[in-house]
């Protein structure tokens, strides 16, 4: 691969979608930069669910190793109310099993080091905040905070909910849904659930879910209405989601107990809005940049890995081509046509649901835990488990 810049794609963000997209195109026989701002860009955030299209999309891009390492078939979603008593399931492995398919959950920082290692050494280059770019019919100026620029036939933003690339072009903001949350991956003895299995309680303005691992481990997730902005307490983010979820069940207040401080990770919940075209000519936007979604429903990591796969192939076939705007524009709006309805649905799903776990007025609470939920037959959880399946088919 050389060097040109008039062949070259720029890459803003080391995420799941920028390193998605580096890893496909080098595939591809297309050069790409990866432009990190952090100096030593560690993944966070607990697990990712991995649809059965993005375990594809990572098969194509000669990652197909890291679904039958590291991810783990889903098998069911429990829930019960706030006095841990039996309301319904999601049958997840039997729709599944149905639909000839089947979805994982995996570690974020397995498939995050997995991608580094797919596309070689030299590809990220860390310590690189990208300021702004300017754009003409030949390429585009990638500017750097510190000075200088990169220069490329093609930028694609894929630095997350806070986008410099999604301000420039945009210049909107992500939308606070009204609550917080704590996540963490921890080790506990004994381990309440098998892997694979999830269960999560209802509660009035909160709720706190959990999925077993392997290895002795649970991944637990809380969240609870609170004003925006809102910081850790002086005495600590495990004070804080302790205090949040008094009077939970025995299930919640074990896991809380068996979590270091350290492991507790905090961040207010938002989604990114609707746009009906996310780039330029010579831009579009990846992953969070372009469709930042609620954590409702699982899907974004899928996204962001099926985003990367996505932009990569319909870039491929033009790659000597990028001299020509017209035909450079074609390929990325075609990317956009494919991904921007499915991704809005997700982030749409993802947003009621997170308003109807959160309810906070006590007999709405109570209607939704009876009649939603326990009072509704396993037919219609069925569909609702299918729905999962069927938009990422």
């Amino acid at each position: 691969m050389g060097s040109d810049p008039s062949r070259r794609v720029v890459v803003v963000g080391a995420g799941l979608a920028g390193l998605a997209v580096a890893g496909a195109l080098r595939r591809l026989d297309v050069d790409a930069t990866v432009l990190e701002r952090s100096d030593n860009p560690v993944s966070v955030g607990g697990i990712i669910g991995v649809s059965a299209k993005a375990a594809a999309a990572l098969e194509r891009i000669g990652l197909g190793d890291v679904v039958e390492q590291s991810c783990i078939p889903v098998q069911r979603l429990e829930y019960v109310d706030w006095k841990a008593r039996h309301l319904t399931y999601m049958p997840i492995s039997e729709v599944a099993a149905r639909l000839g398919t089947r979805s994982f959950i995996a570690l974020r920082a397995d498939v995050h080091r997995a991608l580094v290692q797919g596309i070689g050494p030299g590809v990220v280059r860390v310590g690189s905040t990208v300021a702004g770019f300017d754009e003409d019919d030949a390429g585009v100026d990638v500017r750097l905070e510190h000075g200088g620029a990169e220069r490329a036939a093609i930028l694609l933003g894929c630095d997350g909910r806070s986008s410099a690339v999604r301000a420039q072009l945009h210049g909107d903001r992500p939308l606070y849904a009204g609550y917080c949350a704590w996540r963490a991956v921890t080790p506990i003895d004994p381990v309440p659930l098998p892997p694979g299995v999830g269960r999560q309680v209802l509660g009035r303005g909160r709720t706190f879910g959990m999925f077993g691992l392997t290895d002795g481990r649970i991944y637990w997730w809380a969240s609870a209405l609170t004003a925006e902005g809102r910081t850790d307490s002086a005495e600590g983010r495990k004070h804080d989601v302790t205090q949040a979820f008094a009077g939970a069940p025995p299930l919640v207040q074990s896991a809380l107990e068996a979590t270091d401080e350290s492991l507790i990770l905090r961040n207010d919940v938002s989604d990114q809005p609707y746009l009906d075209r996310w780039g330029t000519r010579r831009v579009t936007l990846l992953g969070d940049a372009a469709h930042a979604t609620t954590p409702n429903t699982g899907e974004g990591g899928s996204h962001a890995l099926i985003d990367g796969v996505v932009v990569a192939e319909a870039l491929a076939p033009v790659a000597d081509r990028f001299d020509d705007a017209a035909t450079v524009e074609a390929a990325l709006r075609s990317y956009e046509e494919v991904r921007i309805p499915e991704t809005a649905d997700v982030v749409k799903r993802a947003r009621e649901i997170g308003k109807f776990l959160h309810i906070d007025n006590p007999v709405m609470a109570k209607v939704r835990d009876l009649v939603f939920y326990k009072a509704t037959p396993k037919r219609i959880w069925e569909k609702r488990a299918a729905v999962y399946f069927e938009a990422n088919r």
